[in-house]
């Protein structure tokens, strides 16, 4: 039998890493990095030069696409 990974504990560990990384980042400088994502985004521009900034500064990958979530609204296929 396949040996499962402890879930629980999983979770556990990687919400304690991403609040330690919330704590130890800029938030100013996160904001600023997302509001770029959110003007690149609704100017139609390149998004990953203004994404790559924010991941420079920490923001996490749901604070990105949260943005882009927030002005785009989700997915619908046509």
């Amino acid at each position: 039998p396949v040996a499962l990974p402890d879930f629980t504990n999983l979770q556990r560990a990687q919400r304690s890493r991403l609040e330690e990384v919330r704590r130890a980042r800029d938030s100013h400088q996160v904001e600023l990095a997302l509001g770029r994502v959110a003007t690149a985004a609704g100017a139609g521009s390149n998004l990953l030069p203004a994404m790559i900034e924010a991941v420079k500064v920490r923001a996490s990958l749901g604070e990105i696409s949260g943005r882009l979530l927030g002005l785009w609204g989700p997915y619908r296929p046509q």
